[in-house]
């Protein structure tokens, strides 16, 4: 869900980042209406759709409905990382002959690490947090973290509440320990 919310998040945020054209308005206030819209309207609303698509009661369908609830975040720090770092960096590149995705990769992306790191942790932490959006699309049938969870919430003993709500806590940690990783190796080298 990560990896689809930044490979749907970058174009977005660029676009809406550096180019004019018609409807741009509309366009940022669409891709930023699950957070303005209540949850339980949204997943309402999808969940329909998903039966009709037949993913209701699927993984893919609760993958699709967080990267709905989760994009809007991504796009909103994308593009205030892109605002800051500007359209000119990758006009030189282009006019120094580097192809989109090599200014991107060599130039923007490393510059867009505070970011990307920003988004792995929003997007876990509300993934996470989404325990009626899953049941409602996962129709109880999609075993997911918070599914697992739940049952030893409502336990009297507090010590298994405390030992699961550290564990639930250091998830995002795990997760941003292993993206810093794949990121170490992903960056480009300085002196290339």
């Amino acid at each position: 869900m990560l990896f689809l919310n930044l490979v749907m998040g970058i174009p977005a945020a660029n676009a809406l980042a550096f180019y004019e054209f018609k409807w741009k308005s509309a366009i940022d206030i669409l891709l930023l209406s699950p957070l303005f819209i209540p949850v339980l309207a949204v997943a309402m609303g999808i969940n329909m759709t998903f039966i009709r698509l037949g993913i209701a009661n699927h993984w893919l369908g609760v993958v699709l409905i967080h990267t709905i609830l989760t994009l809007p975040y991504t796009i909103r720090i994308l593009r205030a990382g892109f605002e800051r770092l500007g359209k000119r960096q990758g006009e030189l590149a282009a006019s120094l002959g580097a192809k989109s995705f090599r200014a991107f990769y060599f130039i923007y992306f490393p510059q867009l690490l505070p970011s990307i790191r920003s988004i792995i942790f929003i997007v876990t932490v509300v993934s996470l947090s989404q325990y009626f959006v899953t049941a409602l699309i996962g129709g109880g049938t999609v075993l997911t973290l918070p599914f697992l969870y739940f049952p030893f919430f409502q336990s009297p003993d507090q010590s298994i509440i405390a030992s699961f709500s550290l564990l639930f806590a250091m998830i995002p940690i795990g997760i941003w320990a292993t993206i810093e990783l794949l990121l170490r190796i992903l960056l480009p080298k300085k002196g290339r």
